[in-house]
C-alpha cells in the first residue's frame, strides 16, 4: 500500500494537500539563508509525519506535544485543531501507478458526536478503528497479535526509539514475546498459536509467582520434614496423656477437646489461606489505583506520538487517553475484585464457625479443670493444641504447594506442546531459511548505500520462567560499529523489498525524521537506489542539511516556513 496524498481541511476548507511519490519525498524548510534568526525548525515537518500516523490510529495527543519533553503541550495548535474542526484525509493506493484510491482515511480531533473516525466513507468507532485498518491493509493476517500498530511501527520513524532501535523499535514495555510473534510474523513465518502462548506464559509467571508466596522463602521438603516432625511429637504427647491417672470421663473429655482443637487448627488454615487470598486482591487493587492515579504521563505522551505519527487525524485528547487508560485499569480492577465478595463471605463465616469452636473449647476445658490432673492435664493440652494447629497449617500450605505446581505443570505441559512445534528441527530450518533470504535483501541494501553488510540473526532464549523465544538481532558483519541511523534505514528497505519478494502484506512507504544525521553521500546513495525501486521514502528534514544534488523539485514534495507552516496558524 502506498501513499497517494494528504489531505488537510479547516473548518470544510482545503488548506493543504500534499502529494506523494514513488521514491524519495523530501519535506523541508523554506527558511531564506540571509536570515539570521530564523530557522527551519518548529514549521511543521515532522507534524507531516505524526498527521499521517495518527490517520493510521496512533495517538493524536503526538501532533501537539513535545516529542522530547511530553509535558510541554502546544496549546495553540490542540486549540487550532479543535476550534478548526481540522480534518485529517489521507489517501492510500494499492498499486506504484497511484491513480486509484484504494483506502480513504479521514479523521479530527474532536469529541462526541462531531468526532470523524472514517474509512472509505464508513463511520467506524473509536474502538473498531485498528481492527478495520488492519483487516484492510493486512488481510492475510488473521490473528490478534501482532496488532496493526506493531505491524506498521518499522514503517514510521520519528520517536528516539524508533530512530536509533532497527529491532526493538516498539515502546519499552513491549516483552520479548511480542516482538518474537511480530518478526515471525513479518518474515513470514506461519505461526498461529502466539496468542495461546502468551496466555499461558502469562498464567505460569502469575501461578509462579502464587507458588513463590506460598513457600514464603522456604521449601516444599522442609514443610514436609516439618509436617512429620509435628506427627511424631503429637503422638508422644498423646502417648503422655494416656499416661495420666484421669478417669474415663475425664479422658473422653480430652479427646473431644483434642477434636475441637484439631478443627479450630484446620478452620484457622482455611482462614488464613482466605486472608492471604484477599490481601493479594488488595495488594493487586491498590497496585492497580497506583497505576490509575500515577499515570506517566511522559510514557502517555510517547504513545501519543506515536499514535499522532501514524494517524494525524486523530482527535483524542490527553484527558480522553487518561480516562481510557483509567478505564481500562478500572476493568482490570474490577475482573481482580470479582471473587473478593466471596472470599470476604467465607472469611466471616469461618470467623463465626471459629469463634463458636472456641466457645466449646472454652466450656470444654472449663469442664475438664476439674480433674485433679489439671496442671499436667492443661500442659499437655495446650502443647497438643499448639502442635494441631501448626499441623493444620503445614497440611493446608503442602495442600496448595502441591495443587500450584500441579498446574504450573500442566501449564508447562501446554507450553510445551506449542513449543515442540515452534522449536522442532523443521520449523526452526524454516526460520532459518526466512532470515537467510531476508538477509539477502539486508546485505544487498546495505553494501549499496553504506558500503558495509548488515544482516539479522535470531537465537533461541530462556526466560526466567523457562518458556523459550526466538530473539532477533541486527548486526554488522564486518563487526565495526557503523551507523545506527544506516542500520535503521537500510533494515527498512531491505524488509520492504523483502515483503515484496514474499508477497507479504506490507505498506511501500516509509516515514523518517531527523535524517540530518546521515552524512550527504549516504543521502545521495540512498537517493540512487530507489531510481528503480517501488517504495516510498518520506523524509523531514532541515533543507540546509540536504545535499545539493538532491534540492529537486522532483524530490520536495512540501516546503513549509516560519511565515507558511504546516497548519497555517499564522494566518488566521
Amino acid at each position: 500500500m502506498y501513499l497517494k496524498n494528504l489531505e488537510i481541511y479547516n473548518d470544510d476548507k482545503l488548506i493543504r494537500k500534499i502529494d506523494f511519490q514513488i521514491g524519495l519525498n523530501f519535506i523541508v524548510d523554506n527558511t531564506p539563508v540571509n536570515e539570521l534568526n530564523e530557522t527551519g525548525n518548529n514549521v511543521g515537518k515532522t507534524t507531516v509525519l505524526k498527521i499521517i500516523d495518527f490517520c493510521l490510529d496512533a495517538n493524536p495527543k503526538h501532533i501537539y506535544t513535545d516529542e522530547e519533553n511530553q509535558k510541554n503541550i502546544y496549546h495553540l495548535v490542540k486549540d487550532h485543531l479543535t476550534k478548526k474542526e481540522t480534518l485529517f484525509k489521507l489517501i492510500l493506493c494499492n498499486n506504484s501507478s497511484l491513480d486509484a484510491n484504494t483506502v480513504t482515511i479521514e479523521r479530527n480531533l474532536l469529541r462526541g458526536k462531531k468526532m470523524i473516525n472514517r474509512i472509505n466513507g464508513e463511520n467506524i468507532l473509536k474502538k473498531d478503528f485498528e481492527e478495520k485498518l488492519k483487516t484492510l491493509l493486512f488481510p492475510k493476517v488473521g490473528r490478534t497479535k501482532p496488532t496493526f500498530r506493531q505491524l506498521i511501527a518499522h514503517n514510521i520513524r520519528y520517536k528516539q526509539s524508533s530512530i536509533f532501535n532497527t529491532i526493538k523499535h516498539l515502546d519499552k514495555y513491549t516483552t520479548d514475546l511480542e516482538y518474537e510473534t511480530l518478526y515471525l510474523e513479518l518474515l513470514g513465518c506461519n505461526y498461529d498459536q502466539s496468542e495461546n502462548k502468551k496466555n499461558i506464559t502469562d498464567c505460569l509467571k502469575k501461578e509462579t509467582q502464587m507458588l513463590k508466596r506460598i513457600l514464603n522463602n522456604r521449601t516444599k521438603s522442609e514443610y514436609e520434614i516439618a509436617h512429620n516432625y509435628l506427627i511424631d511429637e503429637i503422638k508422644i504427647l498423646e502417648k503422655r496423656k494416656r499416661s495420666l491417672n484421669i478417669n474415663e470421663s475425664l479422658n473422653e473429655d480430652f479427646e473431644a477437646l483434642n477434636r475441637l482443637s484439631f478443627k479450630i487448627g484446620n478452620r484457622s488454615s482455611e482462614l488464613s489461606n482466605i486472608e492471604m487470598k484477599i490481601q493479594l486482591i488488595e495488594e493487586t487493587t491498590r497496585d492497580l489505583s497506583n497505576a490509575k492515579s500515577d499515570i506517566d504521563t511522559n510514557f502517555l505522551k510517547q504513545i501519543y506520538s506515536q499514535f499522532k505519527v501514524f494517524n494525524p487525524d486523530t482527535h483524542k485528547t490527553f484527558e480522553e487517553l487518561v480516562e481510557f487508560h483509567n478505564n481500562m485499569i478500572d476493568e482490570r480492577n474490577k475482573f481482580v475484585r470479582k471473587d473478593l465478595p466471596l472470599l470476604k463471605e467465607s472469611k466471616a463465616h469461618l470467623v463465626n464457625v471459629i469463634t463458636g469452636l472456641s466457645k466449646e473449647e472454652k466450656d470444654l476445658s472449663k469442664k475438664v479443670t476439674r480433674s485433679d490432673t489439671f496442671k499436667d492435664l492443661e500442659d499437655i493440652l495446650k502443647e497438643i493444641n499448639d502442635k494441631y494447629r501448626v499441623l493444620g497449617e503445614h497440611e493446608l500450605r503442602i495442600s496448595q504447594i502441591n495443587e500450584s505446581e500441579e498446574l504450573i505443570e500442566e501449564l508447562k505441559g501446554e507450553l510445551h506442546d506449542i513449543e515442540t512445534f515452534l522449536f522442532s528441527d523443521d520449523y526452526e530450518i524454516l526460520v532459518k531459511n526466512k532470515v537467510t533470504e531476508f538477509n539477502k535483501f539486508f546485505s544487498s541494501v546495505s553494501k549499496e548505500l553504506y558500503g558495509e553488510k548488515y544482516a539479522l540473526s535470531y537465537e533461541i532464549r530462556e526466560s526466567k520462567i523457562g518458556d523459550k523465544y526466538y530473539q532477533f538481532t541486527a548486526f554488522n558483519t564486518n563487526f565495526s560499529s557503523g551507523k545506527k541511523q544506516g542500520e535503521v534505514l537500510c533494515f527498512d528497505i531491505a524488509y520492504t523489498l523483502y515483503a515484496e519478494n514474499e508477497e507479504i502484506d506490507t505498506l511501500k512507504f516509509l516515514l523518517n525524521d531527523k535524517k540530518e544525521l546521515m552524512h550527504d553521500n549516504q543521502l545521495i546513495n540512498t537517493a540512487n537506489y530507489l531510481v528503480d525501486k517501488d517504495l516510498q521514502l518520506v523524509i523531514s528534514i532541515l533543507k540546509d542539511k540536504l545535499p545539493s544534488k538532491l534540492q529537486k523539485d522532483d524530490n520536495i514534495v512540501l516546503e513549509l516556513a516560519t511565515n507558511d507552516k504546516l497548519l497555517r496558524i499564522e494566518n488566521e
